[in-house]
């Protein structure tokens, strides 16, 4: 998808495209210690 600037989705598929997109993200315990943690160029 990265190197698609379009892509044509049927309407059903936009809406379960959309509501991915909307929905809250889920707890990542892994994500949270990484984005808490200082940049090496700190």
């Amino acid at each position: 998808m990265l190197d698609q600037r379009l892509f044509f989705l049927d309407e059903q598929t936009f809406n379960a495209f959309e509501e991915s997109l909307l929905a809250p993200v889920k707890d990542n315990p892994a994500l949270r210690k990484l984005l808490a943690s200082p940049s090496p160029w700190e």
